[in-house]
């Protein structure tokens, strides 16, 4: 009992203090961050921005393709949002008191409590769709205002073709990657979701094998109380 007690109290020191803004940034864009072994979460996303980059470089009217591909991916990430926060609020009804004692008492790598990893982990998908979404409505915006013939390098007298092409380029590969790579993070984000469904679903069925445990022992205590009963009523009748 005691060391549930104490499990308990770290649980609640990891969710008394609420982070600040900038501290839940950096934890949702840790998620992203390539790890050790898990490299193609990397790749794959670089590699479908750097092909699609190259496409919109060598249109015609790259501005206006960059535009329309904005809005296409916009429309993706606003419902794949709205699907993130569904799940998250379902999951918040599926924690029962049971499912919360069990995961509170069990740790990950890190010593953090499995209940604080997945909370963690759901917050900062939010963040992460959230910041998506912002960037693709700054581009659209900037898409939508500025001239198809702009160059950068013109406002500050420069007048480089190559240097507006390179700079056009690395931003297309940088805003493409991210986008990619949340949209890979979907997968995490499923596989945590069954994970934690089917968990909870196993913790529910213990709950009911415990229930139906303690029904037979009460059943039992009772045939036994009834059993001698019917006996001390015997040797009364002797």
């Amino acid at each position: 009992m005691k060391k549930h007690i104490d499990v308990y109290s770290e649980v609640y020191n990891e969710y008394k203090e609420t982070p600040s803004a900038k501290e839940l940034m950096s934890l949702a864009f840790r998620e992203i961050l390539p790890q050790k072994g898990n490299w193609i979460s990397f790749w794959i996303p670089f590699g479908l921005a750097t092909m699609a980059t190259v496409i919109i470089m060598v249109s015609q009217n790259m501005v206006e393709l960059t535009g329309k591909i904005a809005n296409i991916l916009l429309n993706i990430q606003l419902a794949l949002f709205g699907c993130i926060f569904a799940v998250y609020s379902l999951i918040i009804g599926f924690l029962s008191d049971k499912v919360l004692k069990i995961y509170s008492q069990n740790v990950d790598s890190e010593n953090k409590s499995l209940l604080k990893r997945y909370t963690d982990y759901y917050g900062s998908a939010l963040f992460l769709y959230f910041f998506n979404i912002a960037f693709t409505g700054i581009v659209i915006i900037i898409c939508e205002c500025i001239d198809p013939a702009f160059r950068l390098t013109k406002v500050f007298e420069l007048d480089n073709l190559m240097v507006d092409n390179s700079l056009a380029f690395i931003l297309l590969v940088v805003y493409l990657f991210f986008s990619f790579r949340i949209f890979y993070e979907l997968k995490s984000t499923i596989y945590n979701t069954i994970v934690l469904f089917n968990s909870t679903i196993a913790l529910t069925f213990v709950r009911f094998m415990d229930e139906e445990a303690t029904e037979d022992e009460q059943k039992i205590a009772s045939e036994i109380g009834e059993s001698k009963k019917k006996k001390r009523t015997e040797k009364k009748k002797r």
